[in-house]
């Protein structure tokens, strides 16, 4: 497993937002909204398609999040670009949803946003062989200090725990640092898409 420097990465706590904020209780759809993918296109070129966690940099599939959790605050300075694994991170609950990752409970934190790049790179490094990528991902997930795979169903209980704290208002903590979110690397648009046009011979 590579070495993963904390000076590296900004620190990534794994979130929810509040029901109110969501979007689907509004019946608003940002990915209609022709305003938004102007802007969109504009924060992402604004931070040279770069994840504000994790820095992998990629020109296709980076996402663009609301950093107060507030979709509607479209202000430049509340818009951040993110990869999807980091993004997954402060929408566990939806996360869990989609299938696209479990909690892990370590026996030694692990730096959240340094295992998002870690993931991202090799996918990277031995794209187009996706039996390659899966290799060392799984190689990854056992190199992990862990003391207990929590599973999908873990990452769901997460999130609906700190989700129903934020309904009746109690101060939600950060979620444990010995708590890890291990992304499902192949539920993603992006790692499909790098494996894809590495094919092609393009990145």
């Amino acid at each position: 497993m590579n070495q993963i420097d904390i000076r590296d990465y900004k620190r990534l706590k794994l979130s929810v937002i509040k029901k109110t904020n969501f979007r689907s209780e509004s019946g608003a759809s940002l990915e209609n909204d022709p305003h938004w993918k102007t802007l969109r296109r504009e924060v992402l070129k604004r931070d040279d398609y770069t994840c504000y966690y994790c820095g992998f940099r990629y020109h296709s599939y980076m996402e663009v999040h609301h950093n107060n959790g507030d979709w509607a605050n479209n202000s430049p300075e509340n818009l951040i670009t993110v990869c999807p694994f980091c993004h997954s991170c402060l929408h566990i609950g939806l996360a869990s949803i989609q299938g696209r990752g479990k909690l892990i409970l370590l026996n030694q934190p692990v730096i959240q946003s340094g295992m998002n790049r870690l993931l991202l790179d090799l996918i990277r490094e031995y794209a187009p062989d996706r039996q390659k990528v899966a290799k060392a991902v799984d190689a990854v997930f056992a190199s992990i200090d862990m003391k207990e795979d929590l599973g999908e169903a873990g990452l769901q209980d997460l999130a609906n725990i700190m989700a129903a704290g934020m309904q009746i208002g109690a101060p939600v903590d950060d979620a444990r640092e010995e708590l890890l979110f291990f992304p499902n690397v192949f539920r993603y648009n992006i790692t499909n898409y790098i494996l894809t046009n590495s094919q092609k011979g393009t990145d």
